[in-house]
């Protein structure tokens, strides 16, 4: 039996490297607002809510790798909590997270045409009232990293934990991107960019997401090692992490022991266990956020 206490956690790190619809119509719903909106070849810039398994549902935007804003982005009119509908004229409003993010993946060499299902007024009306501060025009506003740094470090070690709460598990984290989110909360580096779990699977993950070959796609591939290969985090710690940085297109690997070949929770499993921190992480990153934004006069 494995022990309760990790050597995974963020504090290990540290040491060694110094809105869920209750039900989803189809895309017929008359009384529903739709935004369609056309995407370039490349990266979407699209943050979708790994809490939210049984559809493709946006929970914000992150930069692409160059620093600019993407096309989505840009057109101003994608609220969080809107359910990408259609892609390229395909109806995917049934189709499941993980369905949706490999269809992207697999067409990310062309044009996509995406329908999104806005959600409804009053919901953006609220969402709108949180973030008016951050959109404004004026002043002027923009990130000062160096705050942005302090805070992070601070409210993700608060969470940190090194023994489970009932009913919790572990989310494995590939150990290259946590060496890069502590070079940038500890020394000033670059943004560590979406989390990258795609290492740690098998290289026909994505045939098995397809359920073109037999097996599941969050099984990790052999010979991975604790601290070496992978870290392990708490389910509030994971959901800062996604909503501060955003997610690769990997499946999530929750395991109950800080093993990542133990057995893989299912969807259902998954989803309850973050029901709760999912979105608490999404108040504290927006305020934290909030409270790094600085007048663009000032240095970063």
């Amino acid at each position: 039996m494995a022990s309760n206490v990790s050597s995974g956690t963020i504090a290990a790190s540290l040491m060694v490297q110094t809105n869920q619809f209750d039900r989803d119509d189809s895309i017929e719903d008359e009384d529903a607002e739709y935004m369609t909106a056309v995407a370039p070849p490349g990266p979407l810039g699209l943050n979708l809510d790994g809490g939210v398994l049984g559809r493709a549902v946006v929970m914000g935007f992150v930069r692409l790798n160059d620093g600019s804003i993407g096309a989505l982005e840009r057109t101003g009119d994608i609220a969080p909590g809107s359910v990408i509908v259609r892609i390229n004229g395909e109806d995917v409003s049934h189709a499941s997270l993980k369905e949706v993010g490999l269809k992207l993946s697999d067409l990310s060499h062309q044009p996509r045409t995406l329908v999104f299902r806005l959600p409804p007024k009053k919901q953006q009306d609220n969402q709108h009232s949180n973030v008016v501060r951050r959109s404004a025009p004026m002043p002027q506003l923009e990130e000062d990293f160096d705050k942005r740094r302090k805070f992070e470090l601070e409210l993700v070690m608060h969470y940190d934990k090194q023994a489970l709460s009932r009913r919790d598990c572990w989310f494995c984290i590939d150990a290259k991107w946590m060496a890069r989110w502590v070079d940038f909360v500890c020394r000033g580096g670059r943004e560590p960019g979406l989390i990258t779990n795609e290492t740690l699977l098998h290289d026909n993950w994505r045939e098995m997401l397809a359920h073109d070959t037999p097996g599941r796609p969050d099984t990790a591939r052999e010979g991975l090692v604790l601290m070496k290969d992978y870290r392990v985090v708490v389910p509030m710690v994971w959901c800062l992490f996604a909503e501060l940085h955003g997610l690769g297109e990997a499946p999530l690997l929750a395991r109950y022991l800080m093993d990542i070949h133990a057995e893989a929770l299912s969807d259902g499993e998954v989803s309850k266990v973050l029901q709760v921190p999912r979105p608490k992480a999404a108040v504290l990153a927006n305020n934290l956020l909030d409270k790094c934004l600085v007048r663009s006069s000032r240095k970063r």
